[in-house]
């Protein structure tokens, strides 16, 4: 069910999975259902355009959902057609992977990346991946998606966290760099470990 497609507003209240979204100029205050954003994202105060899904409970109850990108919601709304996912298993993934990283760990076949997120044991990870691979171009993703999860996976082993080498490989990529030792390499300056040449 998805009969509002957008709302632009103001974040109102911050929680770590929701935020309420003041509607200006119309008295309107929404609360809306997040996946667990980084802490810098979403501050109280931010205006922000949230790509909406809205889902009926057991109890008939309506909640919305609200994701940063309509590829997010894409994503989303995919994983919950997947017998065994539903809306926290879903949340729980966008909270951990970018729609990007969980393409490569999908077309990579990574079953203990999947197994990483509450509630994937192995039964429902190998069927994420059977469900999901054919959906993913690989031809026009394997390669930066291989590039994302390698870079990320060399810097978690240098003691970065996941988060934080997740946004320094995106910064990293989008200034250019194509391969994983060239990404490592400037993500590793950009956090000051190593000096720039």
């Amino acid at each position: 069910m998805n009969f509002i497609d957008g709302l632009k507003g103001i974040v109102w209240e911050r929680g770590p999975t929701w935020i309420v979204l003041n509607i200006e100029n119309t008295g309107f205050y929404y609360k809306i259902e997040i996946p667990a954003y980084p802490e810098d994202l979403l501050t109280e105060g931010s205006q922000v355009h949230i790509f909406t899904y809205v889902f009926k409970n057991p109890q008939e109850e309506l909640i919305m959902f609200g994701f940063l990108s309509r590829e997010e919601r894409n994503l989303f709304e995919r994983l919950l057609k997947i017998q065994g996912v539903g809306i926290s298993i879903a949340r729980n993934i966008l909270s951990a992977y970018s729609p990007s990283e969980f393409s490569a760990i999908v077309s990579g076949e990574d079953i203990e990346g999947l197994k990483d997120i509450k509630g994937i044991g192995e039964r429902l990870a190998n069927r994420i991946i059977y469900e999901l691979k054919p959906d993913f171009d690989l031809r026009a993703e394997q390669v930066n998606s291989s590039l994302i999860l390698s870079s990320i996976k060399a810097l978690e082993m240098l003691g970065l966290s996941r988060r934080e080498a997740r946004k320094l490989v995106k910064k990293a990529i989008e200034q250019g760099f194509d391969n994983v030792q060239d990404v490592v390499t400037k993500a590793l300056q950009m956090r000051g470990i190593i000096g720039s040449k």
